[in-house]
């Protein structure tokens, strides 16, 4: 999105639906202690610092479906091309004129798709006593985490059902 085009809202832009609604600037005395920091607010440096925890993670350690490529499949892909091959969809997209905001909405959508096959699994597994031994959970802990999980999963219907 180009500054200044369809959706961007600049300073100036800002500042004139502003004064066109009768609103002034906030007295300094009234203004959060934090909105003078260099860095920008504390969830700002929380969202900062998660953001380059991330990447630095993505970077040195490549990604899990290569971990999956390498010691189920036995093949392995370069990283270059394993890079390239997981932006291609978003940049074919984009380069497309595909709203970004709707592309993120349905990635969400189709990504929801695979929770309940990795929960469900998950808390059955972890269940049974004769597949984790003594490190089994108990069923106090498998009810609530199926109570859990039936939330999100009714969440994530809900979210389907609105979207489409």
């Amino acid at each position: 999105m180009a500054p200044g085009g369809p959706g961007h809202a600049g300073p100036q832009r800002i500042r004139r639906a502003a004064a066109q609604a009768g609103l002034t600037a906030v007295p300094r005395r009234n203004r959060p202690a934090w909105s003078s920091w260099p860095a920008g607010s504390p969830p700002a440096l929380v969202t900062r610092s998660g953001g380059a925890s991330a990447f630095r993670t993505g970077r040195n350690r490549g990604y899990a479906g290569a971990a999956a490529m390498d010691g189920l499949l036995d093949y392995r892909l370069p990283m270059l091309a394993r890079r390239a091959l997981t932006a291609l969809p978003a940049v074919a997209l984009l380069a497309a004129g595909v709203d970004p905001d709707q592309a993120l909405l349905w990635s969400q959508v189709v990504l929801s798709f695979g929770i309940p096959f990795a929960l469900v699994p998950l808390i059955v597994f972890a269940a049974r006593r004769r597949l984790m031994g003594r490190w089994a959970n108990r069923a106090g802990l498998t009810v609530a985490a199926s109570a859990i999980a039936a939330t999100v999963i009714g969440l994530n219907l809900a979210l389907i059902w609105s979207t489409v």
